[in-house]
């Protein structure tokens, strides 16, 4: 979107500071945006050899159609603008960025970064909150969420999470409505920067359900929607539910019912001590660069062997959602630390997973609690039998899962995040044969279904089986053993 003056922000931010209501002023993809602008500069101004300077500058300040500049101002820029030759150069350069913001609007700030893995730098740097943007365009939603809620549980802050509607093929983005306040001026809504808008596009109402169910299983605090209002109703004059708003009505009516989950997360993975984020776009396979610019370190070397052991990256196909949750039962086990993460915090985990043999030497950690990735099989193996002794209940089959308590019960989320796509012509279909079976093994006493019953094959003491169609989730609730008396 066109960037537009933030001129009033500071006095407003010290009028909400103490606003226990107020979760911050959102700044959206910081990882991303800044970025953006670094090459439009290149573009729009010293490719045609003219010298980097607020009159050059001024001619694409304050336009609402292209080009602009979407993340900032001349004034944003001049002072940390230079050529990005190395990692370190572009980390530099979006922490120079995001600090300015967070000292504009002294630390009211809510950190949202989608295709950037920053949440501990936004917290370290003053953010008040940080929440990951989710969606069909961003891919391993689960690693997202374990960074957020990693990054948290280190500053002692809840996290949330913000779903975009975006996606589908033709790509495009959802909107129930003729007009959008993000665009005045224009009564008839039906393209934004070259992109479609429409009831017909964006991605599939089933990945908006799973991506909502798995979210609060991991113990989001606060779940935020990129033009939810034009998303749920279908006009603003008496407010009728669209499709969208009516999976958000079903969602809230379930989740009231339990208090908010702890997600069970049996193991940390430790970021080496010079790591600023990461580009999940890297980690997932889809590009060889970092923020499109540099080449990779070893830490994201390393992260993308890891997660294509853990969390089965998928291909990007126009149309389909697997990328986002993927196919793997290890999806909801892990958080992400930083290297200055405190004992008091790395104690609650019964597993730690370094990436850098020195840095974990340095911790003291016997191997019964410390690992240190190696791309093997048998590290993969070592890791996956240490998480299984960890989890109340093994789900085997190419699903996503994730484990959670609440009010003396264990939640086990089942996603079956396969067979789904999503275009113009054909709206969202599902292909019968990526239905998948699944096995949820444990105590598994006092069965309560709370989503998805009509997928449960069968149920005994000690498993319950299941057949879970393409883009369906199962909710299953079980009592939790270790409340039990004796």
């Amino acid at each position: 979107m066109p960037y537009q003056s933030l001129d009033g922000l500071a006095q407003i931010a010290t009028s909400l500071k103490n606003d226990p209501n107020f979760l911050g002023f959102q700044v959206h993809e910081w990882g991303n945006s800044p970025i953006h602008d670094y090459e439009r500069v290149h573009e729009l101004i010293l490719s045609n050899d003219e010298p980097f300077d607020a009159a050059h500058f001024a001619r694409f300040e304050g336009r609402i159609d292209r080009p602009f500049f979407s993340a900032g101002d001349f004034n944003t820029y001049r002072d940390i603008f230079r050529e990005l030759e190395s990692l370190d150069d572009v980390e530099r350069y979006l922490e120079q960025y995001f600090q300015k913001y967070v000292t504009l609007a002294s630390g009211q700030i809510l950190s949202v970064t989608g295709f950037g893995q920053l949440h501990h730098a936004a917290l370290r740097l003053g953010a008040k909150n940080v929440m990951p943007e989710i969606g069909n365009q961003v891919p391993l939603t689960a690693l997202q969420i374990a960074f957020a809620r990693g990054a948290a549980r280190e500053y002692g802050k809840p996290f949330g999470a913000y779903y975009e509607p975006w996606g589908g093929s033709p790509m495009g983005g959802y909107c129930a409505l003729s007009f959008s306040p993000w665009a005045p001026g224009t009564p008839d809504l039906t393209q934004l920067s070259g992109f479609n808008l429409g009831p017909k596009f964006g991605s599939s109402r089933s990945l908006q359900r799973r991506l909502l169910y798995f979210s609060w299983l991991s113990g989001a605090a606060f779940f935020a929607e990129e033009w939810g209002a034009e998303c749920c109703f279908s006009n603003w004059d008496d407010y009728p539910l669209t499709e969208y708003g009516a999976i958000v009505k079903e969602f809230v009516t379930v989740n009231r019912r339990f208090p908010r989950p702890t997600p069970i997360t049996p193991a940390a993975l430790v970021m080496p001590p010079d790591a600023f984020g990461i580009d999940i776009r890297y980690v997932a396979g889809a590009t060889d660069n970092v923020w499109r610019l540099a080449p990779p370190d070893l830490f994201h070397i390393r992260l993308r062997s890891f997660a294509r052991s853990f969390y089965a990256p998928q291909p990007r196909i126009p149309g389909e959602d697997s990328r986002n949750l993927t196919p793997s039962p290890w999806i909801g086990c892990f958080d992400v630390l930083s290297a200055d993460a405190p004992d008091a915090l790395l104690k609650r985990y019964p597993l730690l997973i370094y990436f850098d043999q020195k840095q974990a030497a340095e911790s003291g950690l016997t191997k019964d609690r410390g690992l240190v990735f190696e791309d093997t099989p048998e590290f993969v193996a070592e890791c996956i039998s240490r998480l299984q002794t960890r989890l109340p209940f093994l789900v085997t089959g190419r699903v996503g899962c994730i484990q959670s308590r609440g009010d003396e019960r264990c939640l086990v989320g089942v996603f079956n995040n396969l067979g789904i796509s999503k275009t113009v012509e054909n709206g969202e279909i599902a292909d019968s044969s990526a239905t998948q079976e699944v096995v949820v093994s444990g105590d598994c006493h006092g069965l309560e279904p709370i989503y998805g019953s009509e997928y449960i094959l069968n149920s005994g003491p000690s498993e319950v089986r299941l057949n879970i169609p393409a883009g369906q989730l199962a909710l299953l609730s079980f009592p939790d053993s270790t409340k039990k008396e004796g």
